[in-house]
């Protein structure tokens, strides 16, 4: 059986656990916010991160739904 290995470790991303980098990537890719600034703006006002900084992206993307309407 093969070696089971983290996405981060294979070079991918890991959805639960995104550097704020990634995090803008794949934001831009959606048309979304795509800048460094902005993602402070929005950790500053309250957006979910984890203890180590990274963002898992489903939180963030509900807190972001959340701040609509």
């Amino acid at each position: 059986m093969p070696k089971k290995t983290s996405a981060a470790a294979a070079g991918g991303m890991n959805p639960a656990a995104l550097t704020q980098a990634q995090l803008i990537t794949v934001l831009a890719a959606a048309g979304g916010k795509s800048s460094a600034e902005d993602l402070q703006q929005d950790l500053a006002a309250g957006a979910p991160a984890n203890p180590d900084g990274t963002i898992h992206l489903v939180h963030f993307t509900a807190w972001l739904a959340s701040q609509v309407g």
